[in-house]
């Protein structure tokens, strides 16, 4: 399969979005923007065949990272769009972002922002949906330290998850049914 093709400008303008919407007063921290990143890139891709903005995901020492995650922050950064900082108050120190300004989102169409809200609301405000803060991410966990994360890889907890019983009933009819196993 061909790798989708990368947009940076829409990359940055998730990046603003996930820290502008965060509402974080002390600021989201970075770990969590690349969480939100990663599952709402790899979560459309799976539902679409299609990422959001197309950037390439690694294994890094605290969940996916983009390759260019910091360098889009830093850019970002430069252009007054958001700030960054190291929060030492954190243990360990953790780095923090927050929005100056609103972003532009006329690059995302509703359904990529709705992505976007839903993994938000997961991960970076677990107390407004119910959601979060971890992600026992399996793909994540079995990958070497920098490993390239494809977008299919969160289906590993789909293959792991134990099945409901009712659905193994209907699996098991219907294979019955089709003379399989």
């Amino acid at each position: 399969m061909k790798a989708p093709d990368v947009d940076d400008d829409k990359f940055k303008t998730l990046i603003h979005y996930v820290v502008w919407h965060s509402r974080d007063v002390a600021g989201i921290r970075e770990t969590d923007l690349y969480k939100v990143l990663w599952l709402a890139e790899a979560h459309r891709f799976v539902h679409t065949g299609r990422p959001i903005a197309g950037t390439q995901y690694v294994r890094g020492t605290s969940g996916p990272e983009p390759r260019t995650g910091r360098a889009a922050r830093d850019e970002l950064v430069d252009t007054n769009k958001i700030a960054c900082w190291q929060d030492d108050r954190a243990e360990p120190a953790v780095v923090r972002l927050h929005a100056v300004c609103a972003p532009d989102t006329a690059a995302l169409d509703s359904d990529e922002l709705a992505e976007v809200n839903h993994w938000i609301g997961r991960i970076a405000r677990p107390d407004e949906a119910g959601g979060t803060t971890t992600t026992p991410d399996r793909a994540w966990q079995l990958a070497e330290l920098g490993a390239p994360l494809p977008f299919t890889a969160v289906l590993a907890d789909r293959v792991r998850a134990e099945m409901p019983p009712e659905d193994r009933a209907w699996a098991e009819r219907r294979a019955k049914e089709l003379n399989l196993p």
